[in-house]
């Protein structure tokens, strides 16, 4: 009787080794399960952040800081100024003509974006009559001092005896916007119209030089 009770005992004891092992094994699982669940959870997270920061950057670039939308900035601003009665002169270039009134406009589309060259035209006759007198320069000299100044980096486009232009090296944005514009003529009717803007940026200088509809 006393060894089928000590093999009891004894297989008693293993059972319960084996119902502890058992016990760290599961809860060893349960820590393994939460610590992966954890990770699943963070690395999601991160994923989220990092799409929710991209798709904000992406936003904040094109409704704000692209050429494109700064250009649209110009003309809303030169818009505004007008509904408001204020002074345009900062948003356009002169001798661009203003509405009279505007009421009402929406933005459409971007009709077209491109790089142009930048060149410098001169004529001898408005040069003596505009320019002569601030420069102490003749029409000839000025011609070749504008040729040292930029021949290395552009080329000469044309050349008479009375004319000049030179490609100065430099490239500016030229960007032409349709929106719609509801304003009012001369009589004070309303109207509606389909108005293309072009914007040059020349160092970060937005201007309206031309508005046709």
């Amino acid at each position: 009787m006393s060894a089928l009770s000590d093999r009891m005992e004894e297989r008693l004891k293993g059972c319960e080794v084996m119902d502890k092992n058992n016990n760290q094994n599961i809860q060893t699982n349960e820590v393994q399960n939460e610590v992966k669940s954890f990770y699943q959870k963070y690395n999601l997270k991160i994923i989220i952040s990092v799409i929710v920061v991209l798709v904000l950057t992406f936003f904040i670039y094109s409704n704000y800081l692209s050429i494109e939308a700064r250009a649209k900035i110009c003309v809303n601003n030169y818009l505004n100024a007008i509904k408001n009665g204020e002074d345009t002169s900062d948003y356009k270039e002169y001798g661009v003509d203003d509405f009279i009134n505007v009421l009402d406009y929406k933005f459409v589309s971007i009709k077209s974006f491109d790089k142009e060259k930048e060149v410098l035209e001169l004529n001898r006759s408005d040069y003596n009559q505009y320019l002569s007198k601030s420069t102490n320069e003749t029409y000839d000299e000025y011609v070749l001092k504008m040729k040292n100044v930029f021949l290395n980096k552009g080329e000469i486009i044309s050349e008479t005896n009375n004319s000049f232009s030179i490609f100065t090296g430099k490239y500016y944005d030229k960007i032409i916007l349709l929106y719609d514009v509801n304003l009012t003529n001369a009589l004070g009717n309303s109207l509606y119209k389909k108005v293309y803007f072009t914007v040059t940026n020349e160092d970060d200088n937005f201007k309206i030089i031309d508005i046709n509809y």
